[in-house]
């Protein structure tokens, strides 16, 4: 038998015994697997989630005008505004039309590039 099946067989309650501390039992047992579990979850998944929003954050404080930008929707256009809560912005995409997105769906801001471009050169 593995080690944690026999702590988990010394777990369990006897027959003939009266009263058992089963909920302190089960804690003592499962409880580091539960530390553990959770513990991971927050290396892999709540902290990386954290630095990407942060990183988005930093992009958006950074735009200015004129920025070339890319949507998440693939629409490249020229940065024009920020309204107050930073929320919003407004995007040229051809000389007489501007466009409003949410914040959260600019991807990022394209250094003269174009996005075929970029990608070849992410992949050599």
């Amino acid at each position: 038998m593995s080690h944690w099946m026999l702590i988990i067989a010394d777990a369990a309650p006897q027959q003939g015994a009266g009263e058992g501390g089963g909920f302190l039992q089960l804690l003592i047992v499962f409880g580091p697997m539960i530390a553990i579990f959770l513990l991971i979850n927050y290396f892999l998944v709540t902290r990386p989630q954290q630095r990407q929003q942060d990183r988005h954050s930093e992009m958006l404080g950074r735009l200015k005008k004129n920025d070339r930008v890319l949507t998440a929707g693939g629409i490249i256009g020229t940065f024009v505004s920020m309204s107050e809560d930073k929320s919003e912005v407004t995007l040229r995409v051809d000389d007489n039309s501007r466009l409003k997105f949410r914040a959260e769906y600019v991807r990022g801001v394209l250094d003269g590039e174009t996005p075929d471009s970029a990608e070849g050169a992410k992949s050599a």
